[in-house]
């Protein structure tokens, strides 16, 4: 004969059966349940790969700069469009046009001086290779602009362009003397280089002398 429950004693059975499955669940490991699945899991992190340069180490890069056209003749250099294959941008090429250790030394105090100036009015030197013999030369933004000896007494130009430009050349100066003790000595028309597009650069930096010491440069400015 089997005896039928009371509704209290199903209830109190009900009830030890839900304290024993939560209990199982808090005791067993959720790694050792096999339907379990980790949401907040992470991949593993990649391998970070050994780095192909070390600190100090030099570097010699190969490049292909090819001679366009002839552009001017300065008092030392001749000035070329040249065209870097490297980086698919025409520049500027500068070369030493006479030999004299003197000459040679204002083309390097030129470089770099200029290869330490980074403005907006002052273009960038990319290259400075001094030690080719007759074929010494820096390589610098390629400039497309006429200098400002050529309308600054244009009467159609209003006063307050050329104020902008003479105040464009005096950031420059005043970057290049405040931020590097470098003073141009040579700023005229003539070496500020005026383009279509208001681009205003002070260039020839050949004269430029440093009024304080800097511990990179093993061959003063004068």
């Amino acid at each position: 004969v089997v005896r039928q429950q009371s509704p209290e004693e199903w209830e109190s059975w009900t009830q030890a059966i839900r304290r024993g499955v939560e209990a199982s669940k808090s005791e067993i490991p959720i790694t050792q349940q096999p339907d379990a699945k980790r949401d907040d899991a992470q991949p593993a992190a990649p391998e970070t790969p050994q780095a192909a340069f070390s600190d100090g180490e030099t570097v010699h890069i190969a490049d292909q700069i090819q001679v366009v056209k002839f552009l001017e003749k300065g008092t030392s250099k001749w000035v070329f469009e040249a065209f870097q294959s490297s980086t698919g941008r025409p520049i500027a090429l500068k070369q030493l046009r006479t030999l004299s250790k003197d000459q040679l030394a204002q083309f390097v105090s030129e470089g770099r001086a200029q290869g330490r100036l980074d403005h907006q009015n002052i273009p960038p030197v990319f290259v400075l290779a001094p030690e080719n013999g007759d074929r010494s030369f820096l390589l610098e933004k390629l400039v497309s602009a006429d200098d400002w000896s050529k309308s600054i007494r244009d009467p159609g130009i209003p006063l307050e362009r050329k104020l902008r430009i003479l105040l464009s050349v005096s950031r420059a100066a005043e970057y290049a003397h405040r931020e590097h003790g470098i003073v141009h000595r040579d700023i005229k028309p003539q070496n500020v280089l005026v383009g279509r597009f208001g681009e205003v650069f002070l260039v020839d930096w050949g004269l430029a002398v440093r009024t304080r010491a800097e511990d990179t440069d093993d061959s003063p400015i004068r």
